[in-house]
């Protein structure tokens, strides 16, 4: 729901850019309440012109519940009267801005209605999202769901590629590639997930941005680095969900040669 929502705001942009360019400077986030209730209500500059001051307001501050009022309303209106935006589309841009406005509204309130839920799930099970070095409960639930029961999982390797997260094997006849790129295994949304875990993690858990650092001085490729960072996050989650041991920001769990070691120093 959350990718079909991105691609809606992008339809949306795409469709203000001709009818009126000038609302994003007023509304930068499109998909926020009031200005989905502001776009439903009045989709182009004519309408909120033939609206006026008062009328605009009124529906700001209702959406916003009092929060924006008259001095956006009066900005939108004088932007609305020197828009450069394409009249004679007007009215057909307007419907497909309207109509897009109500699927992007009826959008959000299901994924607060699906977030509120996971969040109530989540409560009943045994683990605090403290816990863990990154992630929110809607993240945490969406990798804990997709790992069912951690015992499954004999060795940190195993756990590893069920999400995908190491080299493909490529072989044919004698030849083997030396240097694999990244498998495709594993759920899709969840290997994203844990690429924008791993981009949180360096840039607001000390450990994790020290190494980034180290390892962008030694000369690798930040992507590369990225891709060991989620490594060693799913390590982390690894040891917390076996173990039962809260995260310590001065440990990482690394691959052992035998199951069943591994705290150390980052």
């Amino acid at each position: 729901m959350v990718k079909d929502r991105t691609a809606l705001v992008n339809q949306l942009h795409e469709t203000l850019s001709p009818l009126f360019p000038e609302f994003v400077a007023v509304f930068n986030q499109l998909d926020s309440p009031t200005s989905l209730a502001l776009l439903i209500a009045y989709p182009g500059p004519d309408y909120i012109c033939h609206a006026g001051e008062e009328k605009v307001g009124e529906t700001l501050a209702n959406a916003s519940r009092n929060r924006v009022g008259k001095v956006v309303a009066k900005a939108l209106v004088e932007a609305a009267q020197i828009s450069v935006g394409i009249i004679q589309r007007q009215p057909a841009l307007a419907t497909k801005v309207s109509i897009l406005g109500e699927r992007i509204r009826a959008l959000n309130t299901a994924i607060e209605k699906v977030e509120k839920q996971v969040e109530d799930l989540f409560g009943k099970l045994p683990y605090n999202p403290k816990d863990f070095p990154a992630g929110d409960i809607p993240s945490l639930a969406t990798l804990i769901s997709e790992i069912e029961d951690i015992h499954r999982f004999p060795t940190l390797k195993q756990f590893l590629s069920h999400f995908g997260w190491c080299p493909g094997s490529f072989q044919t006849g004698s030849y083997r590639l030396e240097h694999p790129r990244m498998s495709h295994a594993g759920n899709k949304y969840v290997r994203r997930l844990t690429w924008m875990l791993s981009i949180v993690a360096i840039r607001t858990i000390s450990p994790y941005r020290a190494y980034f650092q180290r390892r962008v001085k030694a000369g690798k490729a930040k992507m590369h680095i990225i891709v060991a960072v989620g490594r060693k996050l799913l390590s982390v989650f690894y040891a917390i969900l076996k173990r039962g041991i809260p995260y310590n920001p001065d440990w990482e769990v690394k691959q052992p040669c035998c199951p069943g070691k591994v705290l150390t120093s980052i």
